[in-house]
């Protein structure tokens, strides 16, 4: 539950609350109707810290804005971040 896309931020983190060993951070791909899929990157905690992890998140956010472009989602604004 609480690893729900917040729909402001566009992304999820998961700080070691589903597994107390691991750090998450994921991202929708969206099509025409809406998200199709998502992309994520976990790391166990003891081979990076959550800020480590957070530091990957625009890589994260550029991938799945690119896989949402060709899976037929809207163009995003670029003023949208």
């Amino acid at each position: 539950r609480r690893v729900l896309f917040r729909s402001r931020r566009g992304y999820a983190i998961d700080n070691a609350e589903h597994e107390d060993f691991i750090h998450c951070i994921a991202a929708p791909i969206s099509g025409p109707g809406g998200v199709l899929a998502a992309a994520s990157l976990s790391v166990p905690t003891f081979l990076a810290d959550l800020d480590t992890l957070l530091s990957l998140l625009p890589d994260l956010l550029t991938a799945t804005e690119k896989a949402s472009i060709e899976c037929g989602a809207p163009t995003p604004r670029k003023d949208s971040r």
